[in-house]
């Protein structure tokens, strides 16, 4: 006997269809150090944990129904005030009532905290609080495509100090198919760290410009130009990165007579540098300044209290001195206390 056997098959794209848990409670807490209560897991030792004498956050997450460990993996990644990624917690809710215990961004319960729980790999639920000894409430929000949320992991400049509107730019471009990269940007960067202008620079770069052929403009290829010819046989795109910075102003006529020459349907210019050195090169040159329209001039902002403390603590971790909370909150109160 012959049996016909028919089936339907529905194909799901990205497993976006299948069915998720819900979120249905969430609360998080301060723990002064040494004062855990019973039932929170510790999920991930860092420095500070094994160090001792920090405070911990204690976050419950109730989903509507147990994850299933052969289909779901929730994973937990901590972000500080700027998006930073500064702990990734990984298999973070296996119970349908998940109590997790951690230690608060860079050691220092103050600014706002961002959770992003993944499913999956994906990213799913979005949770914010204030983080203070008294701490405000959880928000939580699904992340879909269209959320700034959902790029924290693919876009470097998100994780950057003050460069609030800068993210905000970029998310704009990214997150809208008809909008595309500017044609010329200028980058205004006054921030005089090590991690100030090129790092900056270059995570734009790599952002809005993935897949473009660098022509670097600096005095160390001055002298080379075949190191910056163009080659008209190519099919990618040219990006002429000027760095100011990098640039003696008396090369500054050459460069702009390069720009001036090669300049073309199929190149991008991006210049960055300080305020005053892009203040004069507008001054100098006026066709740069009709080049560069004001809306593709983006310019870092100063640090906020917070990111101060985080970068004072990032130094002192460099020169390899040990954390202690009682200078991180030290750090905190001395910033708070200067005023701009």
């Amino acid at each position: 006997m012959n049996i016909l056997l028919l089936m339907n098959f529905k194909i799901i794209p990205n497993g976006e269809d299948l069915k998720h848990s819900q979120l249905t409670d969430y609360n998080i807490r301060f723990f002064a150090p040494g004062c855990i209560e019973k039932g929170y897991k510790c999920c991930n030792k860092t420095l500070f944990s094994y160090i001792g004498g920090f405070p911990y956050y204690g976050m419950d997450i109730t989903l509507d129904s147990a994850p299933n460990p052969l289909i779901d993996k929730f994973d937990l990644y901590i972000y500080d005030d700027s998006f930073k990624c500064v702990q990734m917690i990984e298999n973070a809710i296996e119970r349908q009532n998940e109590k997790l215990s951690f230690i608060p961004p860079h050691g220092v319960p103050y600014g706002t905290t961002h959770f992003i729980l993944t499913h999956n790999k994906v990213p799913y639920i979005h949770l914010q609080c204030s983080r203070a000894k008294r701490m405000g409430t959880l928000k939580a929000e699904y992340i879909t495509p269209k959320s700034f949320y959902w790029y924290l992991s693919i876009c470097k400049t998100f994780s950057l100090y003050g460069c609030k509107t800068i993210k905000n730019n970029i998310y704009k471009i990214i997150s809208n198919p008809e909008k595309t990269s500017p044609k010329t940007l200028c980058i205004i960067d006054d921030y005089k760290g090590y991690y100030g202008f090129y790092n900056i620079a270059s995570q734009i770069i790599d952002d809005l410009y993935d897949g473009y052929e660098g022509i670097y403009l600096t005095d160390e290829q001055y002298e080379d130009e075949e190191e910056n010819k163009i080659n008209g046989n190519s099919s990618k795109p040219y990006l002429f990165v000027w760095d100011l910075k990098r640039t003696d102003q008396k090369h500054w006529t050459h460069r702009v007579e390069y720009i001036k020459k090669n300049f073309d349907d199929n190149t991008t210019l991006i210049i960055y540098g300080s305020s005053q050195d892009v203040n004069t090169l507008f001054e100098k040159f006026k066709e740069l300044l009709k080049l560069i329209p004001a809306k593709n001039r983006w310019s870092t902002e100063p640090y906020s209290i917070i990111e101060k403390v985080y970068c004072e603590i990032s130094r002192q971790s460099d020169e390899a001195i040990m954390p202690n909370y009682e200078n991180f909150e030290y750090l905190y109160k001395y910033y708070s206390s200067i005023k701009e």
